[in-house]
């Protein structure tokens, strides 16, 4: 199954330039992170816990895109943000960013 609500959320969010919030879309984990696979070729590269909730970034090493989603207790899977030029950033022990 497909997540049709996604590309509209991005078209959207790209053309209007309003805050994501405003425009949020949810819908069940099983249906989002397939179609953020899909659709984009964005594998999670992080997962964490934030008041209760999975925080899980997906990003395309190779095209640069990146997608930001939560998933509640419930099941309910939101996309927060989309965006381009992700970039990994190796830490080095002792040297300052």
């Amino acid at each position: 199954m497909t997540f049709p609500y996604v590309a509209a959320f991005v078209a959207a969010f790209v053309i209007s330039g309003t805050p994501v919030e405003a425009q949020m879309v949810c819908g069940t984990r099983a249906d989002v992170v397939p179609y953020l696979s899909e659709e984009y070729g964005e594998k999670t590269v992080f997962l964490g816990l934030s008041r209760g909730q999975v925080i899980e970034i997906l990003t395309n090493p190779s095209t640069g895109t990146f997608s930001i989603v939560t998933t509640r207790p419930d099941g309910t899977t939101c996309l927060i943000i989309v965006g381009e030029d992700w970039e990994n950033i190796e830490i080095l022990k002792g040297v300052p960013l």
